[in-house]
């Protein structure tokens, strides 16, 4: 009964794991593309508004309001505030903070058309990433849901 019980509790934490994983890759794709258009909207503003950069992040998405308070609450300039708030989120991998990175680096040193050609850059950067993270997804979604359930199966044959 104990052998039994064990055995169904390998399986379901190994297939609930490879479930988590898949979880990982399309709230990672979510997050990029709450970038994207939180920053179509940063560059429209800095177009026809002429909004300062530290106004336009304010409301728009995870991580451009995490570097909004960062910015208000902290005193931080708008590129350290924008480094800060991308390490803090948990779903982006190197590569994604790495282009945020870039974007934060030019920030605060430019008139507003080149903040707005930045922002443009940027835009197509973060494209491309998405297209990355939906084709990992592809790739990977499935082979992780299916991974855990093997996994798991293996364990109950070595417990036998």
């Amino acid at each position: 009964m104990v052998k039994l019980f064990g055995m169904i509790s390998v399986l379901t934490s190994s297939v609930l794991t490879g479930f988590l994983m898949a979880k990982d890759l399309s709230e990672r794709t979510k997050a990029l593309r709450e970038i994207y258009r939180s920053a179509t909207h940063i560059k429209t503003e800095l177009e026809y508004r002429a909004a300062n950069i530290c106004e336009c992040f304010r409301m728009r998405g995870e991580l451009f309001s995490t570097a909004h308070s960062y910015i208000q609450k902290k005193g931080y300039l708008p590129e350290e505030a924008l480094k800060k708030a991308a390490e803090n989120m948990g779903t982006l991998n190197k590569e994604d903070r790495d282009v945020i990175f870039a974007f934060a680096e030019n920030l605060n040193k430019e008139d507003v058309n080149c903040q707005v050609a930045n922002t443009a850059l940027f835009l197509e950067s973060i494209k491309a990433r998405i297209c990355d993270a939906e084709n990992e997804y592809i790739m990977k979604n499935r082979l992780y849901k299916s991974g855990g359930a093997i996994v798991g199966i293996g364990f109950i044959i070595l417990l036998l």
